[in-house]
């Protein structure tokens, strides 16, 4: 999953790279066993979570605590 973000040059920040990556998500989703759902979800949150505060980091922000991840901004 993070190769395929990284292939694809994703930012989490961007709108579009937004609909990409959850479309990556359902491809995830669709590929895999209901079973394993709640590790492919687990999964892309943590990867969510790790590329957003890499792009934070880039831009000299500091990492944004308490807030949710379906929260638009």
């Amino acid at each position: 999953m993070e190769e395929m973000v990284a292939a694809l040059r994703l930012d989490a920040r961007r709108r579009g790279d937004r609909a990409r990556l959850h479309e990556l998500l359902l491809c995830y989703l669709a590929l895999n066993d209901r079973r394993a759902h709640k590790y492919v979800v687990s999964a892309f949150t943590d990867l969510l979570l790790r590329i957003t505060a890499a792009a934070n980091l880039d831009d000299g922000e500091p990492p944004r605590h308490g807030r949710h991840l379906h929260e638009s901004h």
